[in-house]
């Protein structure tokens, strides 16, 4: 790998958070059964109203859940939420260039200018 410039892109933990909860709550059926069902078990009150399918979670609801998995060790978190430095191990890892998601145009450019001169393999 030290033949390579090595690079990784990375989004607002809010803007992650956001995205997740729309598109698995939002869209995809097999992680509204999987965790919207025993999410809105656990924090909607008896009370109110809920689907049965999990297609229902709110926003705090999903944030309610994620402060009360804090405890469990992160790598037992689904990859959509999992803080990032789970995923990119930046410890293991020695990236040179770490980019923000939302501008990754113009840091390929200067990713890829810089990787140039160094006469690296862009990956």
């Amino acid at each position: 790998m030290k033949n390579y410039y090595k690079v990784t892109f990375t989004r607002h933990p809010v803007d992650r958070l956001v995205s997740a909860y729309r598109n698995k709550f939002g869209e995809i059926e097999t992680f509204q059964k999987r965790y919207g069902v025993k999410i809105v078990e656990k924090f909607r009150p008896k009370s109110e109203p809920r689907t049965g399918l999990g297609n229902d979670v709110t926003f705090s609801e999903f944030i309610e859940y994620l402060t009360d998995m804090k405890d469990l060790p992160r790598t037992k978190w689904d990859e959509h939420w999992s803080p990032m430095v789970n995923l990119c191990q930046p410890c293991n890892i020695h990236y040179d260039g770490i980019g923000e998601y939302q501008v990754r145009k113009f840091n390929l450019k200067k990713i890829k200018k810089k990787s140039q001169k160094k006469s690296q393999k862009f990956f």
